[in-house]
């Protein structure tokens, strides 16, 4: 799923199966924030025991493929924020990463699993990553409700 130019940016998420499920399921409004918080949380799992693609992009196929047609707004951020991959934390020397302000790769500014004293703690968190799912839910629809209003929709 990532793939990284010759700067070491990562570009961003391209799934075509994921678009075309939820294209199906009517969410192409969904497009850009699927990719923008699934594009944040790159890299985790050389952190962690999860794998990105079966605990993000392939658990989002199959539940999305799941739900009940025609799939509201809220129905769809709680699925997405339920997705394994994102119930996990990170801080380093002491400051939490906040998913809304940077991607992972921007939080850890280069450091590897590798870096000896990093000081680098990843967590798997019941209440989702920070600052809550409550803000990222909000977070989220906003970006969903703009992607909508831009693409015609109501």
């Amino acid at each position: 799923m990532r793939g990284d130019d010759e700067a070491g940016a990562s570009k961003p998420l391209q799934d075509e199966f994921l678009w075309q499920v939820m294209e199906v399921a009517g969410l192409e409004h969904w497009r850009a924030p699927v990719a923008e918080i699934m594009n944040r949380f790159l890299g985790i799992d050389a952190w962690c025991e999860t794998d990105f693609a079966d605990d993000g992009i392939d658990w989002l196929i199959a539940r999305t493929k799941l739900l009940t047609r025609p799939v509201s707004d809220e129905c769809f951020v709680r699925l997405l924020l339920s997705a394994p991959v994102l119930s996990w934390s990170v801080a380093r020397a002491g400051l939490r990463w906040n998913v809304m302000e940077q991607s992972l790769d921007q939080f850890l500014a280069g450091v590897t699993p590798w870096d000896y004293g990093a000081d680098v703690t990843v967590w798997q968190d019941a209440g989702g990553p920070f600052p809550s799912l409550d803000a990222l839910r909000a977070w989220l629809s906003r970006q969903a409700q703009d992607e909508r209003k831009h693409w015609g929709g109501r």
